[in-house]
C-alpha cells in the first residue's frame, strides 16, 4: 500500500491536538519529541477520531506502517516548531468555524478590554476561522506585510467582535483570492481563569491581562490592554508565554 502523505498528516495533526487539549501545548510537545510520537499512538482516544479516519480498514501490516508515518509525520512537526495544521478547507475558511467547532459556545468568552494600544501602526485584515482543537486561521483576500496583526472579523466565528491579534507563522492559498494565516494569536482577557475558557475554542493562542512585547521585522511591537471590570480572579500580567507554548 501508498501512504497518503495527506492522510498521514491528517491524523498526525487531529491526534496531537486532542492530546495537546488533554495535557496542554507545551507538554504535548515534549511528550511527542521524548517518545518519537509513540505517545500518540499509545493514547486511548475517542471512537470519533477513528471513524473520521478509519486506519481499522487497513490490513494490519498497512495499518501499523500508516501509524509510524503518523508518529513521524508528528515528530518532525514538533522538531521542526512547525504547526499541525490539518487539512485545511475552504468553506470552513468562510464560515469561520469548521464542523467540528460548530457547537462551541463562545458566549462565555466575552470580555472586551475597555481599551488597548499598539506601540506601533498594526495592519488589520482578515476574518477568524476557529477549527478547534486543531490550530484556528485566520482567512484574508491578500497576505499581509507584516507578522503581527489585528484580526478585522472575529464577529463571523465568535458571535461577536473583539480585539484579536495573531502573529503569523505560516501562510498559504486555499482558492485564487483566499488566503489562510496561522500562527499564534493573542489573546486580551481580565484574568487567568477567563484566560483558560479558551482552551475550549483556540488552543494555538496566547493569553495576557495587561499586554505583550514581540519582536518583528518592522522592530518591537507592545501591545497594552485595559479593564474597566473582570470576573472575579487574579489577574496576572502574563500567564501563558510562547516558550511555554511552544515547549
Amino acid at each position: 500500500m501508498e501512504i497518503d502523505a495527506q492522510a498521514v498528516h491528517a491524523l498526525a495533526a487531529d491526534m496531537f491536538w486532542l492530546f495537546a487539549q488533554e495535557v496542554g501545548v507545551a507538554e504535548a510537545n515534549r511528550r511527542v519529541l521524548g517518545s518519537e510520537g509513540m505517545c500518540l499512538l499509545e493514547h486511548r482516544f475517542d471512537n470519533e477520531l477513528f471513524l473520521k479516519h478509519p486506519i481499522m480498514d487497513l490490513a494490519d501490516g498497512d495499518r501499523l506502517r500508516f501509524l509510524h508515518a503518523v508518529a513521524r509525520e508528528a515528530t518532525t512537526a514538533c522538531e521542526e516548531e512547525r504547526n499541525l495544521l490539518g487539512i485545511i478547507y475552504l468553506e470552513d475558511l468562510v464560515a469561520g468555524r469548521s464542523p467540528d467547532a460548530g457547537g462551541i459556545d463562545t458566549a462565555p468568552l466575552k470580555w472586551i478590554p475597555s481599551s488597548w494600544r499598539s506601540s506601533h501602526p498594526l495592519e488589520r485584515t482578515g476574518s477568524l476561522c476557529i477549527r478547534h482543537p486543531l490550530p484556528a486561521l485566520v482567512a484574508t483576500s491578500s497576505l499581509p506585510e507584516s507578522r503581527l496583526i489585528e484580526v478585522a472579523d472575529t464577529q463571523t466565528a465568535l458571535g461577536f467582535q473583539m480585539p484579536l491579534f495573531l502573529q503569523i507563522t505560516d501562510a498559504g492559498q486555499a482558492s485564487a483570492d483566499t488566503y489562510f494565516l496561522a500562527g499564534y494569536f493573542v489573546i486580551p482577557v481580565p484574568n487567568a481563569q477567563q484566560g483558560d475558557r479558551w482552551n475550549g475554542a483556540i488552543l494555538n493562542s496566547l493569553r495576557t491581562v495587561s499586554g505583550m512585547k514581540f519582536q518583528t521585522p518592522e522592530g518591537e511591537i507592545e501591545l497594552a490592554f485595559d479593564w474597566d471590570s473582570a470576573p472575579a480572579g487574579t489577574r496576572r500580567s502574563v500567564f501563558q508565554s510562547l516558550k511555554r507554548l511552544l515547549g
